[in-house]
């Protein structure tokens, strides 16, 4: 931040959109918002998960024993993937270099951060069981023909979680 700063790229932190990122004036992590789905306990199961992810992280630093870094190009290329493809794509072990399929890759991370973790991980068998946001609107698309036909769906659906009329 300070770099961009002093570079007249930025005027303040919030100029950075990052998935993740540090908060210098806060000493937080900042993750972004899971904004795109319509079920409460969606986002509960995503923010138990990215929860636990932290406790095992701050662990990890605890220790000492921090693990290699993985270069930037790995982590962009599961990004890629997983924005493109969502739990049907491919996922690349950064340890192995072999592929999985993301499914797999994600019920094992689950399984491991449930070793280590106190939150509550259980949402997120419901999470992987269930279409994702993505092809639920996919769905609507292919049977309706109709964006306006998708956002009705989606408000309809939001609404019904929430337990508010339309």
């Amino acid at each position: 931040m300070d770099y961009l700063e002093r570079a007249s790229l930025i005027d303040s932190l919030g100029e950075i959109w990052w998935d993740v990122r540090l908060h210098p004036g806060l000493d937080t992590v900042e993750i972004r918002a899971f904004d795109a789905q319509t079920d409460p306990a969606r986002n509960e199961a995503l923010i138990s998960l990215a929860s636990a992810l932290c406790d095992t992280l701050a662990l990890e630093y605890d220790s000492g024993e921090s693990k290699p870094i993985v270069p930037n190009r790995e982590i962009e290329e599961n990004k890629w993937s997983a924005q493109r493809y969502g739990l049907g794509g491919i996922f690349i072990d950064h340890d192995t270099h072999e592929a999985t399929e993301t499914r797999a890759a994600i019920e094992t991370l689950v399984a491991r951060l449930s070793e280590t973790t106190t939150r509550n991980l259980s949402g997120l068998g419901r999470v992987l069981g269930e279409p994702t946001e993505s092809v639920r609107q996919l769905q609507v698309w292919q049977e309706k023909g109709s964006t306006l036909e998708v956002a009705k769906d989606l408000v309809a659906r939001t609404s019904e979680r929430l337990g508010q009329d339309q």
